[in-house]
């Protein structure tokens, strides 16, 4: 019985400890696309010279 129980346990952490990593996954991107967007406009020049498909993408949203 105490081995099934400690089975659930596990598994509850493995799932719990996968949602924490995607989450953590998501608010980096969240965080990158911030920073992203707040020097949009003063290096605006340089995506377009240094990553064009950047820029297009950029000027769409």
């Amino acid at each position: 019985m105490a081995a099934l129980e400690r089975s659930k346990v596990t598994k509850a952490r493995r799932r719990a400890r996968l949602f924490e990593r995607i989450m953590a996954a998501i608010a980096l991107l969240n965080f990158a696309l911030v920073l992203f967007d707040y020097s949009y406009i003063p290096f605006r020049d340089f995506y377009l010279r240094q990553i064009p498909p950047i820029t297009l993408w950029g000027d769409r949203s």
